[in-house]
């Protein structure tokens, strides 16, 4: 039996050490004019040693030293050891996105004014280095980031590995959001091949096929595994599904993207809301 409580210590103290190293605060010590990081009992775990200290983003944070010795402020990342994993010498933030799909991204850029970005991912703890005129990183999904490149074309680049993964050769003005592993994109060059028109990707850029004279809706988000589609001679809106099958017909003068099964449309005039088969649910 003791032989099992001490087997049991052995496997979950690392879990332990986790949790503790994860709770971490940036702490400003008066004695050294510096910042460190200290645990929830007030130890120091990281000594102060940097001119600013963000709080951490999963087992990384943002910090800067030699302040007064640049025009520029520049800052690193460092782990949750403390040892530095970007070297101060960038302008970085923290391109978190909305609250409810946090993006768990630093963007890392020059400082100055030449435009040449990068981003550092807290969960891979991958760096891409600075390879693209901007990141997106609100933008991004479980695994790709938006990117433009020098012409302001958008591609999207691994998050597993810092790489480019889909070329830029879409419209960058508002590259198209991955959601549940489908994006609408818009060609940015047009050539005789191609059309003006929204269409589907995945997470490989592959086009997904819809049929013909529907095309998808530039803005729009894949939710509840439908995304809003538009009949081009009827300019009426509808759904497809994630494989680009029309599942509800688009017979509504106006409609946004589903939420928990639930979409508000309008059709002869009439606000409605419908379930992910088109049925109505109230008016």
């Amino acid at each position: 039996m003791k032989n099992f409580f001490l087997l049991m210590i052995f496997l979950f103290l690392p879990l332990f050490c986790l949790a503790e190293n994860a709770d971490l605060f940036p702490v400003y010590d008066e004695t050294s004019e510096k910042w460190g990081y200290q645990n929830t009992t007030g130890q120091w775990v990281i000594p102060p040693s940097f001119d600013e200290a963000d709080p951490f983003l999963a087992s990384y944070a943002c910090v800067s030293v030699d302040k007064n010795q640049h025009a520029y402020n520049r800052y690193g990342i460092i782990n949750i050891n403390g040892r530095m994993i970007v070297p101060p010498e960038y302008y970085i933030y923290n391109d978190n996105g909305d609250e409810e799909t946090p993006s768990d991204l630093y963007v890392v850029s020059l400082v100055g004014d030449t435009p040449l970005s990068g981003f550092f991912d807290t969960k891979s703890g991958v760096y891409s280095g600075l390879k693209w005129h901007e990141v997106l990183g609100r933008m991004a999904c479980d695994h790709l980031v938006p990117v433009l490149d020098e012409n302001g074309h958008a591609g999207y680049a691994s998050r597993e590995t810092g790489e480019i993964a889909i070329p830029c050769m879409y419209a960058g003005v508002y590259p198209g959001v991955f959601s549940e592993g489908v994006a609408v994109a818009l060609w940015a060059d047009i050539t005789p091949e191609q059309t003006e028109d929204a269409f589907l990707i995945n997470e490989t850029g592959a086009i997904i096929p819809l049929p013909p004279g529907i095309t998808a809706v530039y803005g729009a988000s894949a939710q509840c595994g439908r995304i809003l589609i538009r009949d081009k001679e009827t300019e009426q809106y509808g759904y497809a599904d994630l494989e680009g099958h029309v599942v509800i017909e688009p017979v509504f003068s106006y409609a946004d993207d589903f939420e928990n099964g639930i979409a508000r449309a309008e059709k002869d005039g009439i606000f409605v809301l419908i379930d992910l088969s088109g049925n109505l649910i109230t008016k």
